[in-house]
């Protein structure tokens, strides 16, 4: 399972991109009769640059395609069905929602007639099979319940020749109140196996896996980063690319010298199955590693930081002890002084009295 991972702060708009941002921003501003520089402050917090870097690299992976027909599950704000009308000029584009959103595409100039809308559901797409050269569903299938999140699967697979799919990944806990569900990397495994992946990094917030189902789609080849990310799942990646990297390279280096040689076929089928089954070997023995490693990582911490406040508890028990000790002993010190020096003066008063 080979896992890309790329920063999207690294990757540049291209002049077709930035010139679409400004017009829709310059659109916003006009219809909602506000500044430009309003919509400009406001765009940053709900639909910062990176969102825009993100729509980027989908359309230069469309672009990889060549699609004639297209379908967008879940539109949302119809960014990147602007970018596909404006700059690939499909003319069959079609977006679906579980809403009418008829009346919120033909208010967007640059989507005014040129693409088709109609509601639906992920999970019953009224379509034939294989009808769409590509499918998009960017970040829908999380906002659906586990049971019909695997039939909305089921349907984008039946309906798209090729499809493009992007969900967060290794979300923190708990979720986003309207997300269903979580995708650590046990269940992209489970649900995406064959899939290519790439890991779109975000400045801020949680990061996004594209899923691609092409096999002749032009994919770059596999990128190492030392990512400063937190958690374990990145860790089972870091270690799971490395062995696919190794394995890889074998497999190709004993193809190539078999071939040298002469032998037959067979004897490359038996080396790349059984360069699989030691990487699934691997697999689960690194993942127990990692797993045990973590829990007894987390015993020691326990069992340290428990010894650490019970002493704590003890040593301050001590130190009130002998404060309090010593209060209370000089206190009824100081009381005595007082006592005997108000008696001595009490009696002198008294004798003074009496004669």
């Amino acid at each position: 399972m080979f896992i890309n991972t790329i920063q999207l702060k690294n990757i540049n708009l291209t002049p077709e991109n930035k010139k679409f941002k400004t017009r829709r921003e310059l659109w916003k501003a006009e219809t909602e009769g506000i500044t430009l520089s309003e919509i400009q402050a406001r765009e940053k917090i709900s639909y910062p640059l990176h969102e825009y870097q993100r729509q980027q690299y989908i359309l230069d992976r469309i672009k990889k395609y060549e699609p004639k027909k297209i379908l967008e599950i879940g539109p949302g704000r119809c960014v990147l069905a602007g970018l596909i009308a404006e700059q690939l000029k499909y003319q069959d584009l079609t977006l679906v929602d579980i809403t009418d959103i008829k009346k919120r595409v033909q208010s967007i100039p640059w989507l005014k007639n040129k693409v088709s809308t109609k509601i639906c559901s992920v999970t019953e797409l009224p379509y034939k099979n294989k009808e769409f050269d590509l499918i998009i569903a960017a970040e829908i299938l999380e906002h659906i319940p586990l049971e019909y999140f695997k039939i909305g699967l089921k349907e984008i697979r039946r309906v798209s020749k090729n499809y493009i799919i992007t969900i967060p990944f290794s979300e923190k806990e708990p979720i986003y109140k309207g997300h269903k569900i979580r995708f650590p990397i046990d269940a992209i495994k489970e649900h995406f196996p064959k899939e290519k992946k790439t890991i779109l990094i975000k400045p801020r917030g949680c990061d996004v896996i594209s899923l691609e189902s092409s096999k002749n789609g032009n994919f770059n080849n596999l990128v190492f980063q030392n990512e400063k990310k937190r958690g374990k799942d990145y860790e089972i990646i870091k270690t799971i690319n490395l062995l696919e990297y190794f394995f890889s390279k074998l497999n190709y280096h004993s193809s190539n010298f078999l071939k040298k040689v002469g032998i037959k076929k067979l004897t490359s089928k038996f080396i790349s199955r059984l360069s699989k089954n030691i990487k699934k070997l691997f697999r689960k023995l690194i993942g127990k590693f990692i797993s045990r490693l973590f829990k007894n990582i987390k015993r020691l911490l326990k069992k340290l930081i428990g010894k650490f406040i019970s002493r704590l508890f003890k040593n301050i028990k001590r130190l009130l002890k002998k404060l309090i000790g010593k209060f209370i002993s000089r206190l009824f010190k100081n009381i005595k002084k007082f006592y005997s020096k108000f008696m001595c003066k009490f009696k002198k008063i008294l004798k003074s009295f009496l004669n």
